[in-house]
């Protein structure tokens, strides 16, 4: 009989993996990454691969469902402060201070493209980005309703729709710094902070009715 393999073995050999397929991703599309150059990325045998994943497609799906771009932040990671324009900055540095400037950050967003494309077209991926996403839409929803409690917020907007938005335009940091090289968080949460807190189309979908 075999010996029992640990969970903790298991997960930690799934890791393993799984940062192989990163480090193998970053170097050439998917279409052009195979098991084998996941199986080498990763320092084991490909027949050790897919012990832990039955195939490819469920090794990238488990990837997307990991990705990194959007970090679960706790609620307790940032304090109040009394002021959304420095929550809302805080909530920003606790994804990106420090983080911009190394190399495998970007080359996370960039694979985090990969996944965004796939999930236009695949189910599976939709579903690995959905839950990859809500646990910064679950902090963040719980940050608007706080902003709109104290005033700082419209109290019109859906928490959750306005979450979506604020989720929508730290991916478009994202975008842009995988794209285009380094880009400035704080002048870009100034930008952000002004869509949040200036004139609202609901002022003048009102003043029209």
């Amino acid at each position: 009989m075999a010996p029992k393999v640990s969970d903790h073995y298991r997960n930690s050999k799934r890791e393993q993996i799984l940062r192989g397929a990163r480090e193998a991703l970053c170097v050439a599309p998917i279409n052009e990454t195979s098991t084998a150059n996941i199986a080498a990325a990763a320092e084991i045998s490909e027949g050790t691969l897919y012990n832990y994943f039955p195939s490819k497609q469920a090794l990238l799906v488990e990837l997307a469902r990991s990705d990194r771009t959007t970090p679960a932040i706790g609620q307790a990671d940032v304090p109040e402060q009394g002021n959304m324009q420095q929550e809302f900055r805080d909530i920003l540095a606790m994804i990106f201070d420090e983080r911009l400037d190394r190399s495998e950050f970007r080359s996370e967003g960039q694979l985090s493209l990969t996944w965004w494309q796939a999930a236009a077209h695949d189910k599976d991926f939709r579903q690995a980005q959905r839950e990859s996403m809500e646990p910064l839409l679950n902090t963040l929803e719980i940050w608007v309703r706080r902003w709109q409690q104290r005033g700082d917020l419209d109290k019109r907007l859906n928490p959750l729709s306005a979450a979506q938005a604020i989720t929508s335009l730290i991916l478009g940091l994202r975008i842009f710094d995988a794209i285009d090289g380094h880009v400035d968080w704080i002048a870009y949460a100034h930008a952000v902070e002004i869509l949040l807190t200036g004139s609202h189309t609901l002022d003048r979908h009102e003043s029209s009715q």
